[in-house]
């Protein structure tokens, strides 16, 4: 089965670490951004299933 991948863009380091502790444990493929620009890039070398903002 196909991991989902999520990518997390949030400014705060603490709130975007649990998140993405969170979804790791539940078996997702995450990646964070601290902010809109890098997310975009991050977009452009892989879509993921979700954006969370």
């Amino acid at each position: 089965m196909k991991k989902i991948k999520i990518l997390i863009v949030e400014d705060e380091p603490d709130i975007s670490e649990a998140i993405e502790y969170r979804l790791g444990k539940e078996g997702y493929a995450t990646a964070i951004s601290p902010d809109g620009e890098e997310a975009l890039e991050l977009v452009k070398t892989g879509l993921p299933d979700l954006v969370i903002l």
